[in-house]
């Protein structure tokens, strides 16, 4: 677990990338393909951090202050010639403050998280357990990196949001809660709206 304050490379999306989650991405930005490079050679990683104001090709975006540490974990070339690269969640941190470095690449000083708090049981959880499972076997992925039993409290949830179509501002609260009793409620309330939105057939 890292702590302390970091130096970090950012990529801002309009996305948000949970610690154990995966996201592939596409890379054409020469910026980004200057980082992929250096990543796979020093085997370190990057931040992924939600947009909260500009895109994410052209100039830098201004992200919301909280992303999530990504290693790639595979890549390959597509039949466009772009390059394609799997990234898996890590650690979360907080930007402290940003600078713009060469070729418009963003950099963060990052002040890493701590642990997700447990203050729920894991009776509280035996319900998103349930859905959890339900989702991995309905989307054929049943057999996922991690047997859902063993998954704590917050990486249920997490694989839970991974799942939803909800936008990032819904999302980032999932990200930033600091026990598994924030989280529980955050996800309670989503899934709520969510199945207020669904019609009933």
């Amino acid at each position: 677990m890292r702590s302390g304050t970091s130096r970090l490379a950012l990529f801002p999306l309009h996305t948000v990338l949970f610690p154990g989650g995966t996201l592939p991405l596409q890379i054409f930005e020469p910026r980004y393909l200057d980082l992929v490079r250096e990543c796979a050679r020093t085997g370190e990683g990057f931040g992924v951090v939600p947009i909260r104001e500009g895109r994410e090709a052209g100039g830098a975006a201004q992200p919301h202050p909280i992303g999530t540490l990504a290693k790639i974990e595979d890549w390959s070339q597509g039949s466009n010639g772009l390059l394609n690269i799997l990234v898996r969640g890590g650690e979360r941190f907080n930007i402290q403050s940003t600078e713009v470095g060469d070729r418009g690449l963003l950099y963060g000083d990052v002040l890493w998280r701590t642990t997700v708090a447990r203050r729920a049981s894991d009776r509280d959880f035996a319900d998103l357990r349930a859905l959890l499972q339900n989702m991995l076997e309905h989307l054929g992925a049943s057999d996922d990196h991690a047997a859902v039993s063993t998954l704590e409290n917050a990486e249920v949830v997490w694989r839970i949001a991974d799942h939803l179509p909800l936008p990032v501002p819904e999302k980032l609260p999932l990200l930033t809660a600091n026990d598994d009793l924030e989280l529980l409620k955050a996800i309670t309330s989503r899934l709520a709206g969510i199945l207020r939105k669904t019609p009933l057939n």
